[in-house]
């Protein structure tokens, strides 16, 4: 049970007396502004609008494909050379996996095959794939982690909007797939606009 701190008179005119009824509803109005000011500032801080980065984040919320119940989501924030890389999943067994993006922005098909192949920017110096992170997943059956990739925009002919994100299991095995045939696609999630609470 919480105990409180200080304990208000039980008189209501002892309470009229401490705070008048005009100051105390303007005194829950205050508090109750600033913390969601601070709440919207946290939030901007991970996830800055138009004026603060050069464009907007990105999101993809992951869903279960290849009859797994992985789930997650992916979040894209632009900054400096490319971009900041916000993963969270859950949902999965011990051991590590793939996030990747992938060429289509198709989610649709029962292993992840509507995805396409892995995707690059064209003229990158590595393939994507390559630079992608390697999430590790311990007992709990949950991870999350951040990373920063360069060479990558959020929009614009060759950005990350329209594009999916898909959950690959282990570090090694093929990377493409084929229409109804089992592979290590575990989620996938098409990359649109950034999910906000304010």
């Amino acid at each position: 049970m919480m105990q409180a701190f200080f304990r208000m008179p039980q008189d209501s005119a002892a309470v009229k007396r401490l705070i008048p009824g005009k100051s105390l509803a303007a005194l829950a109005l205050a508090l109750l502004l600033s913390s969601c000011q601070t709440i919207k500032d946290a939030g901007s801080a991970l996830f800055p609008s138009n004026e603060s980065a050069r464009g907007p984040g990105l999101e993809a919320s992951l869903r279960a494909v290849g009859g797994s119940v992985a789930d997650g989501s992916v979040r894209f924030v632009p900054r400096g050379d490319g971009v900041t890389m916000l993963v969270q999943i859950g949902g999965v067994p011990p051991g590590l996996y793939r996030v990747l993006v992938h060429a289509n922005g198709n989610c649709s098909s029962p292993n992840g095959f509507s995805a396409g192949p892995p995707w690059s920017p064209p003229g990158a110096a590595a393939p994507l794939a390559e630079r992608a992170p390697v999430v590790t997943v311990g007992s709990e059956g949950t991870a999350g982690m951040t990373v920063h990739i360069a060479g990558i925009a959020v929009d614009g002919p060759n950005g990350l909007t329209g594009k999916s994100v898909v959950l690959h299991e282990g570090l090694i095995g093929r990377l493409d797939a084929a229409p109804d045939i089992p592979n290590g696609r575990l989620a996938c999630g098409v990359i649109g606009p950034l999910r906000t609470l304010f």
